[in-house]
């Protein structure tokens, strides 16, 4: 059985045994009837040449006979035992830098794709592709003329609404009935659960506490008459006198019965409480008795109406009581006033949101960068019609580049943000730029049963960097300079490394026995990178440690005894047993051991 070889190391040289029955060269008569076969060699050239090859053959079998035989007695004495080759290095001082490592796609800080909602031809777009703009510039002007009577008609409908919303809103307050004029509440011709209409009389108010009579005088008689002017007042059903005083004097002149030419005077006295109206009186002013009696009435009087319609919830008078102007005598209720000004201020609000929506569409006439940065593409030009929905022009914003790395999730722990992450591409070759980590997503993605999380890194300082393109990112994890350090090979399990302490290394086969001159040595280890391990303490700068490389070893068991083998390796060779080993009776063992750090 062949042996497996390193990666990368020549393919081991296959020597064959010579066959054991040979068969004999051909004749020289057969040779001689060929025509076309070439002339015979001297017979000693021949000879000279096999016997060359049977001595190579000898030498190559020899030397693996020696070394199945080692691996044989290796085997006898220990079946379980592996045979390592091992070699030699120093602890050295390096630097050693921990990092984990991606790539990703380079994206602007930010992007914006213009689009319209305006219709129409485009007045000017003064700008080209590579133009750095700033946020609010004016990119494009579209043709806005038929959009002018359209935003007057919606203001129109919207001042319509409101007005019709503040009388809503003004009828709210009129459930309170309120009185103008002052009073007492003669009579209250409403009661509680009562229905009334707007302009519905529900209280009558009277001052009975002056009450005032028209009396006529000659015409020739009042001329001398002037408001203020005391008069005395005979009530005619008691001829008790009162002091009243001239409060108007007429302006026109009245025929009584007779034909006598009379003016009214009004007289306001003060009631002293038993004047009521339709009672009849008769005065004199100045000696001047009048022409005929009047009838006392109230000196005012009026009636508190409904100005809507409403149910009667509260009657807040009674007959008799004293009402002032401003006072609330009844308050209504209205379920359909409430229904009124909820349609009202829907009205206002669709009519707000129209205009609205009119103004808008004006303002997209003007379209306006709605970030800073470069004109990456523009589609559209001054002169060409725009239909609603079209992309105009797109931005990147260039103040920075950012990219997204995916860590797997056995490494996220060691990232943070703020971390610098050292960034290169392809396309800009020998530079590097530096990259900070600003965000840790914690959403992550699973495939193949491996978890990754996005980590978003940002570079400032882009130099030629550009978007789009392919960038490899390395972020430093943990570093340290000037270390003692070993190649991780050399680290065993439960971190211990074989010393050399003055052994010689031909003679180290398992660090289970180590021979004279070696050491196995418990080291505490710090960082590490892809090759190498920092070793804390337990060794020093100098120390030589020995390890493993790789190798291969096969050892194969053969029927009755015999044993083939193989070393794999740089240089290697295969050996195989006779033929007549192989199928024999009883079957046979094989045993392969594989050898290296």
């Amino acid at each position: 059985m062949s042996a497996k070889t390193e990666p990368g190391a020549p393919a081991p040289e296959r020597i064959e045994s010579p066959p054991e029955n040979p068969a004999p060269p051909a004749s020289e008569p057969e040779l001689r009837n060929d025509a076309s076969a070439p002339p015979p060699k001297p017979r000693r050239r021949r000879r000279i040449g096999r016997i060359v090859r049977w001595i190579v053959t000898a030498a190559i079998l020899a030397a693996a006979v020696f070394v199945g035989l080692r691996v044989y007695n290796r085997m006898q004495a220990d079946p379980g035992a592996e045979v390592s080759v091992y070699q030699a290095a120093a602890a050295e001082r390096r630097d050693i830098i921990s990092a984990l490592s991606g790539s990703g796609t380079l994206q602007p800080a930010d992007s914006y794709t213009v689009t319209t909602l305006a219709e129409g031809e485009i007045l000017s777009a003064d700008f080209s592709e590579g133009d750095i703009v700033e946020k609010d510039t004016v990119l494009y002007a579209i043709d806005s003329s038929g959009t002018s009577n359209s935003i007057e008609r919606a203001e129109l409908t919207l001042a319509s609404a409101r007005t019709n919303y503040d009388r809503q809103v003004e009828n709210l307050d009129k459930l309170g009935v309120v009185s103008k004029n002052g009073g007492y509440a003669v009579t209250v011709d409403v009661e509680p659960g009562d229905s009334v209409s707007p302009g519905q009389a529900i209280i009558h108010l009277a001052d009975f506490s002056v009450m005032t009579v028209d009396i006529p005088f000659l015409a020739g008689d009042s001329a001398d008459f002037y408001a203020g002017q005391e008069a005395v007042v005979t009530l005619e059903d008691s001829f008790e006198t009162l002091v009243g005083v001239i409060a108007k004097i007429g302006n026109t002149n009245s025929a009584l019965s007779g034909n006598v030419i009379v003016r009214y005077v009004t007289i306001d006295v003060q009631n002293p409480g038993g004047i009521s109206p339709g009672h009849a009186a008769s005065a004199e002013v100045g000696g001047v008795q009048c022409s005929a009696p009047g009838e006392f009435k109230y000196k005012s009087e009026s009636d508190v109406t409904a100005e809507i319609a409403g149910d009667v919830a509260v009657v807040n008078v009674s007959e008799g009581d004293w009402v002032s102007a401003g006072d609330v005598v009844v308050t209504l209720t209205s379920t359909s006033l409430g229904d009124q000004i909820d349609s009202a201020y829907r009205s206002v609000r669709d009519a707000e949101i129209a205009l609205q929506n009119q103004y808008d569409q004006l303002d997209s006439f003007t379209i306006t960068s709605p970030i800073s940065g470069t004109i990456v593409e523009k589609l559209f030009k001054e002169g060409d019609t725009l239909s609603a929905g079209k992309s105009l022009c797109t931005i990147y914003d260039m103040s920075y580049l950012e990219f997204t790395m995916n860590i797997d999730e056995l490494d996220i722990k060691l990232i943070e943000v703020g971390q610098e992450v050292n960034v290169t591409a392809d396309a800009i070759e020998g530079e590097s730029f530096r990259g900070v980590v600003t965000k840790l997503s914690i959403q992550g993605a699973t495939s193949g049963g491996v978890t990754t999380y996005p980590v978003t890194v940002r570079i400032d300082d882009a130099g030629g960097l550009l978007p789009g393109m392919n960038i490899n990112a390395e972020i430093v994890t943990e570093s340290v300079k000037g270390a003692v350090a070993v190649p991780i090979a050399a680290v065993q399990r439960g971190n211990r490394v074989i010393v050399n302490r003055g052994g010689a290394i031909s003679e180290l086969t398992d660090i289970r026995s180590l021979p004279e001159g070696f050491e196995l040595v418990e080291v505490v280890t710090g960082v590490s990178d892809d090759d190498y391990i920092e070793i804390v303490s337990g060794l020093q700068e100098g120390d030589e440690i020995v390890y493993a490389r790789a190798q291969t070893e096969t050892a194969v068991m053969m029927p009755g005894g015999d044993m083939g083998f193989a070393v794999g390796g740089p240089g290697s060779f295969e050996a195989r047993p006779a033929q007549g080993g192989a199928g024999g009776a009883g079957g046979g063992q094989m045993r392969t051991q594989q050898f290296g750090g």
